[in-house]
């Protein structure tokens, strides 16, 4: 149960590991996009002021062609006027004349004026759109440079997290490798969990919780050393609970089997409380009944005598790694 446990909790991680690289991920996309977006739109608005300043000056132009042609018609008429003093016009009708063409040609000139203001209004909105953009630039980019510095750091900070989670697997390896040779084929090792497994038929008699004299001495000598290993100085800060487990097979019924279970499980803790008196053992050791909950099967069928037995198991803390985690999450969070 402990290592079903862990591993749903190591896939747990990595299901949240992907899920915040996704979001990561996404995040930086729309920013991609909206710097695409805004620049297209630049380029657009460009495009527009740039075919305005283009009409402007294709007015001017008109307007240049149009104030030629009234200094021809001011030409013809000063060649005319000198035509009709010649043939002795009135004064009056020569002023008159003259006047009015001058106010055409005034005219003429004030519509080009007005036409240089419009094509120096566009270029000073032209100028001011493009340092609008230009800025919008600048704070969008400086905007994926910090995220791509959080993303890096909060990389960093999940890869130091997940070494130290492999550290943890590798703490167990050592111990279970460690007490295989330390206690060698004198009993039951798991070499996926490290746990002993001790059988009831040499600890209890039939329907019995009482511990037999015959096993305590070689249980004493296999326990002692066992503790050893999971108490030393190395291996002890790593070690978040040590569990006897009692275990029965499925004749009787559950709640008396409950019963039983708890009761072996406990006499073996007291037994290992009157000999090993290392004070740090209190900090970790628990007893627990299992009934016949946890059955062991061989082709299919229950093995009876397997089933009956008492296990003692360690578990390594991963809380530290964990903590980090959330440590990590919450400070990108924010």
């Amino acid at each position: 149960m402990k290592l079903d446990n862990q591993k749903d909790e190591n896939s747990n991680f990595w299901i949240a590991y992907a899920d915040l690289m996704a979001g990561l991920l996404f995040v930086f996309i729309l920013l991609v996009g909206a710097i695409v977006v805004k620049y297209v739109l630049t380029q657009s608005d460009l495009k527009l002021l740039k075919g305005d300043i283009e009409a402007q000056e294709q007015a001017l132009k008109l307007n240049s062609i149009e104030l030629s042609k009234r200094e021809n018609a001011i030409k013809e008429f000063m060649q005319k006027l000198e035509s009709e003093k010649n043939k002795n016009l009135a004064l009056e009708e020569i002023n008159s004349i003259f006047n009015e063409k001058l106010e055409e040609l005034n005219l003429a000139l004030q519509n080009a004026g007005d036409a240089l203001d419009d094509v120096d209004r566009l270029n000073l909105e032209l100028n001011t759109t493009l340092q609008n953009k230009d800025e919008l630039i600048a704070s969008l980019q400086e905007s994926i440079s910090k995220k791509d510095k959080d993303y890096g750091l909060l990389l960093s900070d999940l890869n130091s997290t997940k070494e130290r989670i492999k550290s943890l697997s590798g703490i167990r390896l050592k111990v279970i490798t460690t007490l295989k040779e330390k206690l060698g084929n004198s009993i039951k090792i798991d070499m996926d969990s490290g746990a002993i497994s001790l059988p009831s038929s040499v600890l209890f008699d039939t329907n019995s919780f009482a511990l037999k004299d015959s096993a305590r001495f070689d249980l004493r000598r296999t326990l002692s050393t066992y503790f050893d290993i999971l108490l030393s100085d190395e291996i002890r800060p790593n070690i978040d609970r040590i569990t006897i487990e009692g275990h029965t097979d499925s004749v009787g019924n559950y709640l008396y089997n409950l019963e039983l279970s708890q009761k072996r499980a406990y006499e073996v803790m007291k037994f290992i409380y009157s000999f090993y008196k290392n004070p740090e053992l209190q900090k970790y050791l628990i007893a627990s009944g299992r009934s016949f909950n946890d059955l062991i099967y061989k082709d299919g069928k229950e093995d009876n005598d397997a089933s009956r037995r008492i296990e003692i198991k360690f578990s390594i803390s991963n809380k530290a790694a964990m903590k980090e985690i959330e440590q990590i999450l919450e400070q990108n969070n924010r």
